[in-house]
């Protein structure tokens, strides 16, 4: 008897698996309850035309006491013709001063601005004092700032952080022109 009962439960406990299972299983003439995934929403702002361009507008030099000491500014803008909205720490404008001679290079960085409207500033970012900055006899040096972005900003569903020109994102001062401006007596120059 008890063997009996055991083979009627073991049944049972069978007949409910088979039941669930098969009803769980799609129907090949049952419509898919399944949703189909949906592209990532856009961030884009209502009324905002997103056609941001952060460029560095110009690069500024300006002698220190000491020769071969200088200060480096850098003017970034949103040339573009719409709004630039983005997230913090997503772009950073980055600045490398090279000293001709040694070939001592002084690093700077800042987190860009993260919205700016159709042809306003980004900000001006400027360096601390660099002493030997660049070689004042014959192998002067170099400047350079550039505009990088996280890896992901092409791909985070925003448009208005997408950089229409990215020609724009570097601007150099050459050795020849770091000379230029050692050898003038201007005590600062526009690049």
């Amino acid at each position: 008897m008890a063997m009996r009962k055991l083979h009627s439960m073991l049944l049972l406990s069978l007949a409910a698996t088979m039941a669930v299972s098969t009803s769980a299983a799609p129907r090949p003439d049952a419509p898919d309850k399944a949703t189909p995934a949906k592209p990532r929403p856009k961030f884009d702002p209502p009324g905002v035309i997103c056609q941001g361009d952060p460029a560095i507008s110009r690069i500024n030099l300006i002698k220190g006491a000491a020769p071969g000491s200088v200060t480096v500014t850098v003017e970034t803008r949103n040339q573009g013709t719409g709004a630039w909205r983005s997230r913090a720490g997503q772009q950073v404008l980055a600045v490398m001063v090279r000293n001709g001679n040694t070939g001592a290079v002084s690093r700077h960085s800042w987190p860009l601005h993260a919205r700016a409207e159709a042809g306003t500033s980004m900000g001006t970012y400027g360096t601390p004092l660099i002493r030997d900055a660049f070689d004042t006899f014959e192998f002067r040096g170099t400047v350079e700032a550039k505009i990088s972005y996280d890896p992901d900003i092409l791909i985070d569903g925003n448009s208005c952080n997408d950089d229409r020109n990215m020609a724009n994102n570097v601007r150099r001062v050459s050795d020849s022109e770091v000379g230029r401006f050692l050898a003038g007596d201007a005590a600062r120059m526009q690049f």
